[in-house]
């Protein structure tokens, strides 16, 4: 017996000694820009290598992490870097690039361990070791040109961009899906804005919406084998370093194109919110049909519908388009009656319907994730001089005005992360000259937490005509340099796809300018 409690407790020495040995285990502490990184697992050194918490360490220096269970994998993305590692495995991914790690990734105190420098240099940050105090201090750098926005629009209403052909085969949405990414990686773009709810309909699944026409061919109608179009979007954008925001509209119903029947409310699926609520629904004299802004049970579904969106998916923003009010000619004067008793008239009501869901969207989506950006792109022009001094030296429709979207208020009051205006004119327009509405935005946002990216009319650019405005690129690459004037532009989004996929012409142009 004597013999045995040695034999034992020489074979307990001996693999502490192995597992001592073969870890060399010691704690540190990280500090990033000055503050202390405090994790529940302590940060350690491992052979040299200094591993950390993986979903602390890549949030804390802005990144965006997912978490691959069936392979073991931890991706974290941040603006167009992309770093993969897999538990157990000394190789990792930066941008596709296989790089050898000193020491793997590895599960201490049910976390997954990461080393620290790697991950940190990976993202742009510098790294310094202090070998007296064993305390590893990170910077993150300024924002540098390559992390500029470089966003792409993908439209699903009317099949504009995705899918091109409505088809319930889950093999050909991925395809195309797959064709839309690579290409906006090829161009060296970061993020893609997918319009994943065009009418009240969804291009996920959805406990508040049916499944869009668009998508399948019919509303209701699900694609294939439970494929759902926007957690493989999420994931193979992820995969390719590029963000994806989920792009809603929020009052639309229906899209009438020539030859439709108008009002069609036999095109909605019984589970419509439409069908099921419809004293929420107002009859356009455009044939369509639109939510009522002004009734607050028609906001809290665009809200709880947008929670739903960050629950389910780890999707990178919600944004909204310039679609509001679709006309002054709106056929809700039984609402005002009931909730506009405070306003003096109809018109102030209207704005304050859209800024109360605009700010209460933006309050909603940052009490779920502050990781998740909130922004809108409304209509370039937000009234002329002629209606407030405060307005543009323009000449076209007002979005203030004739759509009740006050989207000056929404970037002075700061509802949202960023404002894409869509200045689609070009330079020396006369009615609406893009170089003036750029400075005029500018100065909209100087001062604010709001940044401002640029709507750029991508489908417009390259014409044939040697005659046009919009011949060749030279138009799209006069406007984004005037936009690299401006300090207060952070980037671009390009509006859309299909025109990037039929004018060479301009891919070429943004291949060249953003592709180093």
């Amino acid at each position: 017996m004597k013999g045995f409690k040695i034999l034992v407790s020489f074979l307990m020495f001996a693999l502490l000694l192995t597992t001592v040995q073969a870890g060399h285990a010691i704690s540190t502490n990280i500090y990033i820009n000055g503050n202390q990184l405090v994790t529940d697992v302590s940060p350690t050194i491992i052979n040299q290598t200094t591993m950390v918490p993986m979903r602390a360490i890549f949030e804390a220096l802005g990144a965006t992490v997912h978490w691959d269970e069936q392979t073991k994998t931890v991706s974290g993305y941040k603006d167009s870097t992309r770093v993969s590692l897999t538990l157990n495995n000394k190789n990792a991914l930066l941008n596709g690039s296989s790089i050898v790690l000193n020491v793997a990734p590895t599960i201490i105190g049910n976390r997954t361990m990461v080393p620290a420098r790697f991950v940190a240099e990976s993202l742009h940050a510098t790294v310094d070791w202090n070998n007296s105090t064993k305390t590893v201090s990170i910077t993150v750098n300024n924002k540098s040109q390559n992390e500029e926005m470089r966003g792409l629009w993908v439209a699903s209403v009317i099949n504009l961009d995705y899918p091109s052909v409505p088809s319930v085969n889950d093999t050909k949405l991925k395809v195309e899906a797959n064709a839309i990414l690579d290409k906006a990686e090829q161009l060296g773009l970061n993020s893609i804005f997918l319009q994943v709810r065009p009418t009240a309909d969804a291009l996920y699944k959805s406990e508040y919406f049916p499944w869009s026409k668009y998508l399948t061919g019919k509303q209701g109608t699900a694609p294939n084998y439970d494929f759902d179009p926007l957690t493989y979007w999420v994931k193979e954008a992820h995969d390719r370093g590029i963000e994806l925001h989920a792009w809603i509209n929020p009052y639309r119903i229906t899209k009438k194109k020539a030859g439709e029947p108008a009002l069609d409310y036999a095109s909605l699926d019984p589970s419509h919110p439409a069908i099921k609520n419809p004293d929420w629904v107002v009859e356009h004299t455009d044939g369509n049909l639109y939510f009522n802004p002004g009734l607050p049970e028609v906001r809290q579904l665009i809200i709880d519908s947008s929670m739903e969106l960050i629950e389910k998916y780890d999707i990178d923003g919600i944004h909204l388009d310039d679609y509001f009010y679709p006309s002054k000619n709106f056929n809700d004067g039984k609402t005002y009656a009931e909730y506009g008793t405070k306003f003096n008239n109809i018109d102030d009501w209207r704005r304050d319907n859209v800024n109360k869901l605009i700010k209460d969207l933006g309050i909603a989506i940052k009490a779920k994730s502050s990781k998740v950006s909130y922004g809108i792109s409304p209509f370039g022009i937000w009234c002329n001089k002629s209606s407030s001094k405060m307005g543009s030296d323009t000449r076209g429709m007002q979005s203030y005005v004739d759509q009740y979207a006050d989207s000056r208020k929404w970037v002075k009051e700061e509802y949202i992360d960023y404002i894409v205006p869509q200045i689609y004119w070009h330079i020396g327009f006369d009615i609406a000259d893009y170089s003036k509405l750029l400075a005029w935005w500018t100065d909209v946002v100087k001062d604010s937490n709001v940044d401002l990216y640029i709507g750029q009319a991508a489908y417009r650019a390259g014409s044939s005509n040697p005659d046009s405005a919009w011949y060749g690129s030279a138009e799209l690459v006069r406007q984004l340099d005037l936009n690299s004037t401006y300090s207060e532009v952070k980037g671009s989004i390009f509006f859309n796809y299909t025109a990037l996929k039929n004018k060479s012409v301009i891919a070429d142009m943004l291949e060249e300018r953003y592709v180093k």
